[in-house]
């Protein structure tokens, strides 16, 4: 997915974006949000006005028109209204269950989605997602692992000669008939 087309903004716009950064002291970061651009392109501008070159930046690209800045946004925002779509989806389950249960989907899903976005849509603090990583587990949980363990090598001693693991078949999906 593509950003705004690269690099075509007006003069007025990349001052109004430096004077968030450098007079009303908004975080670079918080500054680029606000205004859709990429936190790159702000540092950039940046530095260009504190080398009194911000003028010159940008001048050998055309401006963008309103309809491609309309199109690049909206696009945009499909883009995540779509990811939120999908973590909605995945994590459905966990949206009436406590707070361990949310961070416990987020962990299982942070390869695929930001941090920031899981965030937004299963209303957690990134405080409380990083310090439940840290935190040890439960005796409750540690006995039930251990449980787990005892229960699987059980399982292994008592079973006939020649019956595989079912763990062991690849996600292969055993049915067992009742009779």
């Amino acid at each position: 997915m593509k950003g705004l087309p690269q690099g075509r903004y007006t003069k007025e716009f990349r001052e109004e974006a430096v004077k968030m950064v450098t007079e009303e002291s908004i975080s670079l970061p918080e500054a680029a949000r606000r205004l859709s651009l990429p936190p790159s392109t702000l540092v950039i501008w940046v530095k260009a006005y504190k080398a009194g070159r911000l003028g010159e930046a940008g001048k050998t690209r055309r401006p963008l028109t309103e309809i491609e800045m309309e199109l690049a946004r909206t696009k945009k925002e499909l883009v995540e209204v779509k990811m939120e779509r999908d973590i909605f989806k995945k994590s459905s389950r966990v949206l009436c269950e406590g707070v361990a249960a949310r961070y416990a989907t987020m962990k299982e899903l942070r390869l695929h989605y930001s941090l920031l976005l899981m965030r937004r849509v299963l209303s957690v603090s990134a405080s409380g997602y990083y310090a439940w990583l840290d935190r040890p587990l439960s005796k409750w949980a540690r006995e039930e692992a251990r449980l787990e363990i005892e229960i699987k090598a059980a399982h292994r001693l008592q079973r006939p000669a020649g019956e595989d693991d079912p763990e062991e078949q690849d996600g292969q999906e055993i049915v067992r008939s009742i009779a």
